[in-house]
């Protein structure tokens, strides 16, 4: 089997810390407590992490601007409508033809019900349009969310990787990560993470398709009810509307390197997640899970920077 250098480097990694770290336990190896809850016992890793890149607040004029934004207005009648001095959506108010559809979206932004108003904005507009990335200025806190499975649909979550993400002031990352000391720990992590982050609005990375319907379908597995049916920010649908032209791909990793100057030193390809993970299962050698374990945490800090860099942009496109 040929091996690119970015795999033989991880697992080269792997055996040298399989060396270093042998007869480790997890608790050992990773800073972290042990969350008990009706359903047992899980173990959560917590640190903080610094964010680099400045809050970019979004007026409500970069909303108001865009006509297109009303039913039934595209690119052609919006030159049009501008051309004749209607420039925002409120002047609008004031049309003979569009008048009724300007008030009806202007009395939408007023309402006070957050879930109420995101799930009539997400009925009327693609998940990738900055009205999304608006009404995330209704919030300063905010849940950045990457899960680390076994691989197929059904099998179970082995890495909760959360963080809250706080921009009251300087923007600031709290990340939890839960990770299962064996497959019996799932019920009581999955408890666990709702408890603690349950009702925050998210942000997620291709997590309309993959991370909030496999949490949903794990955690109704064991009768665990939660509320995570609020504003969802996929920015993976943002990226190809404001980055694409300038990437090969819309990988997080090729974001990473070419707009947000991460360098991961390790670069664990997530196919070889469960490979791992088995490993650890097999062996106890809890070595095997330092590289799930920090490709995770980097994937929800570089959640929390792609979010306030797409904030920006979504601004000035």
């Amino acid at each position: 089997m040929n091996l690119d250098e970015d795999l033989k480097d991880v697992l080269r990694l792997k055996k040298e810390l399989s060396i270093e770290f042998e007869g480790r336990s997890i608790e050992n190896i990773f800073d972290g407590e042990v969350v008990e809850n009706e359903y047992g016992e899980c173990y959560c890793i917590r640190r903080s992490a610094e964010v680099s890149s400045k809050i970019f607040k979004i007026d409500e004029n970069a909303i108001l601007t865009d006509l297109k934004v009303l039913p039934g207005i595209g690119d052609r009648t919006a030159d049009k409508l501008k051309a004749e001095g209607y420039e925002t959506i409120r002047d609008l108010t004031g049309h003979p033809l569009w008048e009724e559809c300007a008030k009806n979206f202007l009395n939408l932004l007023d309402r006070e019900n957050r879930n109420e108003l995101n799930t009539e904005i997400c009925s009327r507009f693609p998940a990738s349009h900055p009205i999304h990335l608006y009404l995330s200025e209704r919030h300063d806190e905010f849940l950045l969310f990457d899960l680390e499975t076994m691989g197929l649909f059904g099998e179970p979550i082995i890495l909760f990787g959360a963080a809250r993400l706080k921009l009251k002031s300087a923007p600031s990352l709290e990340v939890s990560q839960f990770l299962l000391r064996g497959l019996s720990d799932e019920v009581s992590a999955i408890a666990a993470f709702k408890d603690e982050f349950d009702g925050l609005p998210l942000i997620t990375f291709n997590g309309r398709r993959f991370d909030l319907p496999y949490f949903k379908r794990r955690a109704t597995s064991y009768g665990i009810r939660h509320s995570f049916d609020g504003l969802h920010l996929d920015l993976l649908h943002f990226s190809r509307r404001f980055l694409s032209n300038n990437l090969p791909d819309c990988r997080l990793s090729t974001i990473e390197a070419h707009i947000l100057g991460v360098k991961r030193d390790i670069d664990m390809p997530g196919s070889l997640v469960p490979a791992f993970y088995k490993e650890f299962l097999e062996t106890g050698n809890a070595a095997s899970l330092i590289p799930i374990v920090e490709h995770n945490f980097q994937d929800v800090v570089s959640l929390g920077e792609l979010f306030l860099h797409l904030k920006k942009v979504s601004c000035i496109d």
